[in-house]
Parts: C-alpha cells; sequence; structure tokens
C-alpha cells in the first residue's frame, strides 16, 4: 500500500482531513512511492510529518533534498529497512524520483511568489548563458559531440538542476528549457563534420508545440535530443509520435541519465535510442566499486544488444576513466576530459575541426 502524508499535517488529524492533504499529491508521487516499495521490497513508503509519531514496525525515515533544501521526510516501512536503503547511490535515486513526482503532480515543491519572479526575470532578460561540456572517444581523446549547458546568474546559490526544477515548480519549466534550446541550437552552423551537438529536452518539453516549432527549423543532421531517464513517460506513442518526423530529418535520441532511475531497461527500450548515456552516480567511483562496475557492464552490453552506443557521464579522474575504457565504454565526457567550451566558435580548440562518423549514426 502506498501512503501520502504531505509536511505539514499535524499528528492527530482526522482520517477526513489526511486524506484531502493526500490528495495534493497524486498519481505521479504514488507511482514513484510504489516503486520505491516494489524495487527494494518493503512493505510501505509514505511521504511523512517531521514530527510523525514512529510506528512499531521497523522503518528509516529519509530526509529528500534537492537544492540544498529538504522539500520532505520519506519514511520506508519493512523488514531490514536501513540496510535496504544504506547505499547513497540508492538514496540519491529515491530522492530523485519521488521529488520529480511530486513536481509532476501539484505543480512545485515549496515555491513561493519571489522564486517564479526569479524563473521570469531570468526569461525577460534572456540572462541564460551556455557553455558546451566536449564529448569524446575515450581511446583517442577526439571530440565528437558537445553537450549544451545552461548557465544561470552567478548572483545565486541556486544550481543548474536547481533552477529548471524550480522553474517546472512555478509552471515555467516549458519556457525555460525554449530559451535553453534557442540559445544552443545557434551553435550548429559552425559545428565541424562529425562533431555533434546534444540537448537536454524533458518529455514535457518535447511534446510541447513551442520546443517542437524551435526543432522545426533548425538543420537536425547533427542533433541528438537527450530525454532524460528519471522523469516519467505518460504516453510513449505520444512521445513516439513527436519524435519520429525529426528522426526522419536525421536527429538521433539519447537516454540520458541511464541508470538513475528504477525503470531503467524498460524506459530505454521504449525509446530506441541510439545513444545511451550512463548517468554520473554509476561513473563516479566505478573503479573501485564492483557493483557499479557489474552494472556499467550490463548497460553497455543492453546498449550494444539494441544497436545503441554508450557515453559515459561524469568522468572525473583518470581510474574512473581507465576502468570504462576496460568496461568497453567508447565515449565519455567530463570536467576530467576537457573543459566545458565557450559558446563562441572563435575560441573553440583545434580538436573541435577534427572530422569523423558520428555517435549513435546507424
Amino acid at each position: 500500500m502506498v501512503g501520502l502524508l504531505p509536511r505539514g499535517v499535524e499528528p492527530g488529524t482526522t482520517e477526513q482531513e489526511r486524506d484531502a492533504a493526500a490528495a495534493v499529491l497524486g498519481g505521479q508521487t504514488a507511482a514513484a512511492l510504489r516503486l520505491v516499495e516494489e524495487e527494494l521490497g518493503l512493505e510501505r513508503a509514505l511521504l511523512v510529518a517531521a514530527d510523525e509519531p514512529l510506528p512499531e514496525q521497523e522503518h528509516i525515515d529519509l530526509p529528500l533534498v534537492r537544492d540544498g533544501v529538504e522539500w520532505a521526510v520519506l519514511r520506508v516501512v519493512g523488514a531490514n529497512a536501513a540496510q535496504r536503503t544504506a547505499n547513497p547511490l540508492v538514496r540519491s535515486l529515491i530522492t530523485r524520483l519521488v521529488l520529480d513526482g511530486m513536481v509532476a503532480d501539484v505543480g512545485g515543491i515549496g515555491t513561493e511568489g519571489g522564486d517564479r519572479a526569479a524563473v521570469a526575470q531570468v526569461l525577460a532578460d534572456n540572462s541564460l548563458e551556455m557553455v558546451l561540456q566536449p564529448i569524446v572517444e575515450l581511446d583517442s581523446g577526439r571530440i565528437v559531440g558537445v553537450e549544451a549547458l545552461s548557465r544561470f546568474p552567478a548572483d545565486t546559490n541556486r544550481s543548474t538542476e536547481g533552477w529548471f526544477a524550480l522553474a517546472a515548480a512555478a509552471g515555467l519549466g516549458v519556457e525555460l528549457e525554449a530559451a535553453a534550446l534557442r540559445r544552443a541550437v545557434t551553435v550548429i552552423e559552425d559545428l565541424p563534420d562529425g562533431v555533434y551537438l546534444s540537448v537536454n529536452l524533458s518529455p514535457r518539453a518535447l511534446l510541447s508545440p513551442e520546443l517542437q516549432e524551435i526543432l522545426a527549423e533548425v538543420d537536425l543532421e547533427n542533433v541528438v535530443l537527450e530525454i532524460t531517464e528519471h522523469a516519467r513517460v505518460a504516453d510513449y506513442q505520444a512521445l513516439a509520435d513527436v519524435l519520429q518526423p525529426f528522426r526522419a530529418r536525421g536527429a538521433r535520441v539519447a537516454v540520458d541519465d541511464t541508470g538513475s532511475g528504477f525503470a531503467s531497461l524498460r524506459h530505454v527500450l521504449r525509446l530506441e535510442p541510439e545513444i545511451v548515456k550512463l548517468d554520473s552516480s554509476l561513473t563516479h567511483h566505478i573503479d573501485g566499486d564492483a557493483v557499479l562496475r557489474a552494472l556499467g557492464y550490463t548497460l553497455k552490453a543492453f546498449a550494444g544488444a539494441i544497436g545503441a552506443e554508450t557515453v559515459a557521464e561524469g568522468i572525473e579522474n583518470e581510474r574512473e576513466l581507465y576502468a570504462l575504457r576496460f568496461l568497453g565504454v567508447p565515449y565519455g565526457q567530463g570536467f576530467f576530459l576537457h573543459e566545458a567550451l565557450d559558446i563562441d566558435p572563435a575560441t573553440w580548440p583545434d580538436g573541435m575541426r577534427s572530422a569523423g562518423p558520428a555517435v549513435g549514426d546507424r
């Protein structure tokens, strides 16, 4: 059974009052909690108030923190609950999954008018900047692509992920993604042969007319559309229908953050991507963790079986690089491999002029 008890519901309230509060969080949050239960073999997973009375059953309370803010407390109940959630990677996946569900259901988690105004100001001022993170062939170091990464005003403490989460919560998510996409596609004409542009898009944004209009106006032969793995897709057929004309014009699809959610393989199968990107939470410390290496090898083999290439994200040191090369992962990105590039082509290194076959080009 999935329980939903939002923070702020006082202990001792009537069952009717609790049901009314729980109704604020709907299907996506419930689905996320159900996945937590099923995948970890737990009796129950529910959101609770910080001062909620403790149950008699074995349990553990996990704070759900994003962008430095504790948004909720997740209580997992069941035998060996603490051991089942002891792995930091597991806790990171749970946090991402449940908070994304909350955003989808209530249009925000604790969003204030001032926060919406901050996003609106970024859009009005056109102050969103862009850098390009090179994607390289791990054996040769040759640059094969660049991922467009958004950068926000430096006078705030909010991370890039935090800005997009805030925009989604404020009802401006599609608008912010559209602004980022418009900025990113300006480099397409300047990219050399064999180097592609990868842009991050949520399923919701891809289904919007605004994003579709932007993509309809650009050459997609060297464009990869990255769809995040931890964002739930309500209708895979609708998403496939939207992607089909873009693919027909040469665009390739990548599943981003693979390994960061509970439905990885099913998600990848439904999207049929040309590129599978291994999440940085899997890449970090892969050299010293046999479980991570096994998962990385499995996902790499799975990608190969469906005809997709593999790109490892977040490579931070030489040990991780060697481990990924040993596993046969052909491509990767991270600040250890190459610093981010300015969007101005005049500043690009000679390596951006190397021609070669496009990654994921079937």
